[in-house]
């Protein structure tokens, strides 16, 4: 495989990573270790929270340069141990290119693409959780409202991204480390506007009042 290609593999396996939720430092040392395998050549990797650019200067060459644009991240550790074992694998010669390529590829395409600002929908499932819990509560009235919210929006709370945006700081990766945390706090305040929003439109629906 030509080292262009290598190149093109390496940035697949950061994407795939990076739009997973892996810290930077994580995904650069992942790919720069693909790039090492390009043999004598000199090979630089860049990973920021919205990009990837990763360089192989090869001797008497023009050098190869990639950049790689990343709009939307989630959280999906599997996604990121499968990367993680199979650059290893190709890295200790146990895969072929070919092989890394297409594993990679069949993992990206099981990756999905949300046609909505994140923000917007993380405000309407909260609102819709806020919503249902006070729907229940109508139906149950033992039902303790606050738990069901604060059970259901969890899953919602980024505390991946903050977690990794202390790790990213810590490394001394201050622009994602930064990107991760304003991050975090956008989808925080998201949340708790959308919970908010849900369980005033109800208490208006139901009482004619504002919130409880």
């Amino acid at each position: 495989m030509d080292v262009k290609s290598i190149a093109n593999m390496a940035v697949l396996a950061g994407e795939i990573m990076l739009r997973s939720g892996a810290e930077t430092y994580r995904v650069e040392d992942t790919i720069k270790h693909i790039l090492d395998t390009a043999g004598t050549a000199e090979t630089e990797a860049l990973v920021m929270l919205t990009g990837i650019i990763v360089t192989i200067n090869r001797p008497g060459q023009e050098p190869v340069t990639i950049m790689r644009r990343v709009h939307d991240r989630g959280t999906n550790m599997h996604r990121i141990v499968e990367v993680n074992e199979i650059s290893r694998k190709y890295c200790a010669g146990e895969l072929s290119a070919e092989e890394t390529q297409q594993k990679l590829k069949n993992i990206k395409g099981r990756q999905y693409t949300v046609r909505i600002s994140s923000f917007i929908l993380n405000i309407l499932c909260t609102a819709g959780i806020a919503v249902t819990a006070a729907g229940l509560k109508m139906w149950i009235p033992a039902l303790n409202m606050d738990t069901v919210i604060i059970s259901c929006i969890m899953p919602l709370v980024p505390g991946v991204a903050i977690t990794n945006a202390i790790r990213d700081t810590l490394r001394g990766d201050y622009i994602s480390g930064g990107a991760r945390a304003l991050e975090a706090f956008v989808t925080a305040a998201a949340v708790a506007i959308g919970a908010g929003a849900g369980m005033a439109s109800m208490n208006i629906f139901l009482h004619g009042g504002g919130l409880w």
